[in-house]
């Protein structure tokens, strides 16, 4: 069976990030010029408008991106050699495309009320770092090495406390996907660590995948179209590829100031 490498799910994740902002940033501008009273996205289709019918596919389209984006995040957090360093960059690059991203969603350079979805990546990184800290401290209690009962149960208000905190934030800052965001990440971490030794990798990763999306479709319903990801991520088996992450990074700032210039040309 012909699979996919982790490298593909990239690249997958970037094409459809860019068809939704596509829709996001340029698109969009034009639907609220045109109905400016506003418009359910369920409720486009069944107007025959090419305009919204052609703005919902794409915003459809993009739901794909964002749950691979956590996956990865999450594999990312096993095979790190630093979570710390991981971390890091994406706080770097939450700080380095905010100016781009509210030139592009709100014709503003700066727009404190919504935030990059690399601030949503970064809270969920530092809840399900705080997660496996406190699965390594628990680790050292039930193998004999640490025998206190506060030992014990002080790495799981830590990481309880780290997880509830980075959710809030997520919710006070607005960030993209907002706590639904964070909470898919967590849910994801969760049900990978519990099966990834059990189960065959593949079916791991599906579970993981799906539960993922059904945290985003719970706050979303029109998230729903995500579960075409867990089509994807059967046809994937762990295996990398080759790919430069630091790519990745760049591309989001970098595409979004393009899609910015183009809506200016564009709309003037």
């Amino acid at each position: 069976m012909k699979t996919i490498k982790q490298s593909t799910l990239k690249y997958i994740a970037i094409i459809t990030m860019f068809i939704d902002h596509i829709g996001a940033f340029i698109l969009r501008h034009e639907v609220n010029a045109k109905y400016p009273a506003g418009m359910k996205m369920g409720d486009m289709p069944g107007t025959g408008d090419p305009l919204l019918i052609t703005y919902f596919i794409i915003r459809a389209i993009g739901r794909l991106a964002f749950p691979l984006f956590c996956f990865m995040l999450v594999e990312g957090l096993f095979h790190t050699k630093s979570k710390f360093k991981y971390a890091t960059r994406l706080l770097i690059f939450a700080l380095i495309s905010e100016v781009p991203f509210d030139l592009a969603n709100k014709h503003e350079f700066w727009y404190p009320k919504y935030q990059n979805v690399f601030f949503t990546l970064f809270l969920g990184m530092v809840a399900i770092w705080g997660l496996s800290y406190a699965k390594q401290e628990m680790k050292k209690c039930i193998t004999g090495k640490e025998t206190s009962i506060l030992k014990f149960l002080s790495p799981i208000c830590v990481a309880m406390l780290v997880s509830c905190s980075a959710v809030l934030l997520a919710d006070e800052i607005h960030t993209d996907y907002g706590m639904g965001g964070v909470l898919c990440i967590i849910i994801m971490y969760l049900i990978y660590d519990m099966y990834i030794e059990t189960w065959t990798r593949n079916k791991a990763y599906c579970m993981t995948m799906l539960s993922g999306v059904v945290v985003l479709a719970s706050f979303n319903n029109f998230e729903a179209f995500a579960f075409l990801d867990v089509a994807l991520i059967a046809f994937y088996w762990g295996e990398r590829g080759k790919v430069n992450k630091y790519f990745f990074y760049a591309f989001y700032p970098a595409h979004i100031l393009v899609l910015y210039f183009a809506c200016r040309y564009i709309l003037g």
